[in-house]
């Protein structure tokens, strides 16, 4: 639909050089620092949130965790909204932009009581100190 309605009524607009360039270095910085979040987890990146400690769980403060609680979401927003800024799809970009924060929100708090269940006070304490990475949670 979004397609349609710019090409008829705004044909200029999917032509966005600049647009288009900002999108493509969002996405690429998206995908770097969620390539770095799984590395420096290692072992202990999962794509499921646990809800039982291992013996093998540590808490990863190094590498981008230094920066970022949440590296890999951040680095999978910045992907996400870069492709439709890639596309000059505003509508898409809009879209994507308001549900993706909201299911990261929603993961994020989530996750992160069962991080203060496995770690205590040492989750705690890294929290204070490291942004979520992700606009407005924390």
């Amino acid at each position: 639909m979004e397609y349609f309605v710019e090409y008829y009524y705004f044909p200029s607009l999917k032509h966005v050089a600049v647009i288009s360039k900002c999108g493509f270095m969002l996405t690429i910085t998206g995908e770097v620092i969620r390539k770095l979040a799984i590395y420096s987890a290692g072992k202990g990146f999962s794509h499921l949130v646990s809800t039982k400690r291992k013996e093998t769980h540590k808490l990863v403060t190094t590498g981008v965790y230094h920066f970022w609680r949440h590296p890999a979401y951040l680095g999978w927003l910045l992907w996400s909204v870069g492709t439709q800024l890639i596309l000059c799809n505003p509508a898409c970009f809009v879209g994507y932009s308001y549900v993706s924060w909201k299911f990261l929100k929603q993961r994020i708090q989530i996750e992160e009581s069962y991080l203060v269940q496995f770690f205590g006070n040492e989750y705690l304490k890294y929290r204070e100190k490291v942004p979520s990475g992700i606009p407005f949670v924390d």
